[in-house]
């Protein structure tokens, strides 16, 4: 008898960024057992909406004439939703 689906961990690379303009690729990594779901759902922070957008492959773009600011960004298991990482992309004072 197979075990019960589970995740264990959502792991995203870079966990940390630096970047004051363009776009950034962001990979999840799903942990999961017994043929669990690796896929993920990306979200920017409610606070950071009109700082970025990231499409649900991972790829973040920065709005235009942001300075000084962080943006956080997380990917959340579709299978569980307890269990996300975030990257926190921070913008440099210009």
């Amino acid at each position: 008898v197979p075990g019960t689906p589970a995740v264990a961990s959502v792991t995203v690379t870079p966990s940390t960024a630096t970047m004051s303009e363009g776009t950034l690729a962001l990979a999840a990594t799903v942990a999961t057992s017994n043929f669990a779901p690796e896929t993920v759902t990306w979200a920017v922070a409610t606070a950071d909406k009109d700082k970025a957008t990231v499409s649900q492959s991972g790829v973040v773009t920065l709005a235009e004439g942001l300075d000084n600011t962080t943006i956080t960004i997380t990917a959340t298991s579709t299978f569980d939703s307890t269990k996300s990482a975030s990257c926190v992309i921070t913008v440099p004072d210009v």
